[in-house]
């Protein structure tokens, strides 16, 4: 298939933790005023995310039918790209997939995750991060090469060594997120982790936790165990008690899945980042961004990465899977990238030793060789 040029900017592990090289001149500015629009479509994006993540949070869900104004009745199954698991994550990603899906292939890898395959011993001189997060990180109705993390990783291989291990899931909450990463990421000995959310994240935790604290699961997880004694939530109530008692504390939940996330990384010597993602066609509020930003930074963070103006000013409909999905396409996902490379490029400050130099005999990822 043919593909887009992108830029490749360059990386250098000497400096900074990842102070990476300089991206072509321009390069993002011209991709902004191709994409830039006087008048925004007319998407009525509120009504296509409240059906989104009512279908995504129902028991029942099946994540091939997403973007829907009212969610259809549950199936008997978890869907095709998913499988149920006894714990607060109420499913993962089944491996080994490569099926049609959205127009766009979806696969997975040996261990379940919308990425390509890795030694799980990390190769010498390989620096490695690990990625949290939801249906954008995983690139939700793009090719599996075309999200910004496989664009970022190749930005990143081209100079030196790297690996981003996606972990990604879609449709979990924060604290569901972070829990899917404690049982699955550890493993890999990451160099960094990269914990991205989105303006949503406001009130999804209490969301999952009301119809998931009366069936007794949720009460043992770490990242949640501070938000459930603010808000005083007690075994034995039903979904609607929760919903009342949670509520009004949505914010200290959040807070204590970003403060546990930190501290978990803080305790292993891993450093962390926490990225803030847009939607399509939705700009963040000022007020939301800035809670977020704030309970972020509050949360101890190494670094906090604020990318929720990336899609500010441009045309929705250049940027997004479909005409009624907030989800960016192959080319909202590649502005990413660049936003997301060349923030860290300026921000990061050393904690790694230099990193041998990229063999020029070893294929990119994606490359046809």
């Amino acid at each position: 298939m043919t593909r887009p040029p992108r830029s490749f900017p360059s990386l250098v592990f000497t400096a900074a933790l990842l102070a990476w090289g300089v991206a072509p001149p321009g390069w993002s500015g011209r991709v902004r005023e191709a994409l830039r629009a006087d008048h925004p479509n007319a998407i009525d994006v509120e009504r296509m995310e409240r059906g989104y993540y009512e279908t995504l949070t129902d028991p029942g869900r099946r994540l091939d039918r997403v973007g829907r104004a009212k969610p259809e009745p549950p199936p008997t199954d978890f869907g095709p790209l998913t499988v149920p698991v006894p714990d607060v994550r109420e499913y993962v990603l089944k491996a080994n997939l490569s099926v049609p899906h959205r127009g766009a292939t979806w696969a997975t890898n040996a261990r379940g995750m919308r990425d390509r395959e890795y030694a799980v011993d990390k190769p010498e001189g390989v620096f490695r991060v690990a990625l949290a997060g939801d249906s954008i990180g995983a690139g939700w109705g793009v090719e599996p090469d075309r999200g910004f993390e496989p664009t970022w990783e190749r930005m990143l291989d081209r100079f030196a060594p790297a690996e981003v291990w996606n972990h990604a899931v879609p449709g979990l909450a924060p604290g569901q997120r972070w829990e899917h990463f404690t049982r699955e990421g550890w493993t890999s000995r990451p160099d960094l982790v990269v914990f991205q959310g989105t303006p949503a994240d406001f009130g999804w935790d209490d969301r999952k936790l009301r119809s998931l604290l009366p069936k007794g699961v949720g009460w043992d997880v770490a990242s949640y165990k501070e938000g459930l004694a603010v808000a005083d939530a007690r075994p034995g109530g039903d979904e609607e008690s929760y919903k009342t008692a949670l509520r009004p504390h949505r914010e200290a939940i959040l807070g204590g899945v970003y403060r546990t996330v930190a501290a978990d990384c803080r305790s292993r010597g891993v450093p962390s980042v926490w990225l803030l993602l847009p939607r399509v066609g939705k700009p963040t509020p000022p007020a939301d961004r800035a809670r977020l930003v704030g309970l972020a930074r509050g949360a101890g963070f190494t670094r906090v990465v604020d990318l929720s103006d990336a899609f500010d000013g441009l045309d929705p409909k250049a940027l997004a899977i479909g005409p009624d999905d907030f989800h960016p396409n192959a080319a909202g996902h590649a502005l990413l990238a660049d936003r997301l490379e060349e923030s860290l490029r300026q921000e990061m400050t050393t904690r790694t030793k230099l990193r041998r130099p990229r063999d020029p005999g070893r294929p990119l990822r994606g490359d046809p060789r």
